[in-house]
């Protein structure tokens, strides 16, 4: 039987880099994909190994154009000691999903998460926060060194930025909980994706027959 969304929503996964979110969007937009559809993200930076089809790369010009115009509602500098590195979302990504029907999934960080609750409302972003298993945080970061390292896409350098703004990230989950619905520890991915389902759907109801889609 047919489903229908209730309203517009953002699904937004939100965590430390290396903590699997790309990979998480990716699977649930393959296994989930009558419900949901991921937003591509724009970056200024260059293509990378390893990179999936989830960017548009744009110059640094363009992004800076885009955001002046309003077209980019969620943007984002990732410090970095090697490379000057923009992030953002567009409305028309977003809104170009909703009108199929289908709810957008975002990969975001403190200030995309914070920027595209600030645009759409707090009410609109179901937010999911990720972690890596460890008990404390020295444990979940020496559990996301070990996920940089191995899947062999980051320099030294870069894995030395990436601890260093996961340190803020993590930091940011406690101080902010008023941003996140659900936070998921990322120790198998086959129990994230089952619980992220089972959020999807109780944003979904069941069509009746008497009633029409547009």
């Amino acid at each position: 039987e047919p489903n229908i969304i209730l309203r517009r929503y953002v699904v937004a996964l939100t965590g430390p880099s290396g903590v699997g979110k790309s990979t998480v969007n990716a699977l649930l937009s393959t296994v989930f994909s009558d419900y949901v559809q991921p937003v591509p993200i724009l970056t200024t930076r260059p293509r990378r190994k390893g990179d999936g089809n989830e960017y548009l790369y744009i110059s640094t010009e363009k992004f800076t154009e885009l955001k002046q115009r309003g077209d980019i509602i969620a943007a984002t500098q990732i410090p970095s000691t090697s490379e000057e590195r923009w992030y953002g979302y567009r409305a028309s990504d977003i809104e170009r999903i909703w009108k199929q029907g289908k709810i957008p999934t975002v990969v975001t960080e403190m200030h995309l998460l914070q920027d595209l609750a600030r645009h759409y409302g707090r009410e609109t972003i179901l937010s999911c926060g990720l972690l890596p298993p460890g008990k404390n945080k020295r444990a979940m970061l020496s559990q996301l060194l070990h996920r940089l390292r191995t899947r062999g896409r980051d320099t030294e350098e870069s894995i030395r930025d990436r601890l260093r703004n996961a340190e803020h990230d993590l930091k940011f989950f406690d101080e902010r909980t008023d941003l996140f619905d659900y936070v998921l520890v990322n120790e198998d991915l086959e129990t994230v994706i089952a619980t992220l389902k089972n959020c999807i759907l109780q944003l979904v109801r069941p069509l009746k027959t008497s009633e029409s889609v547009a």
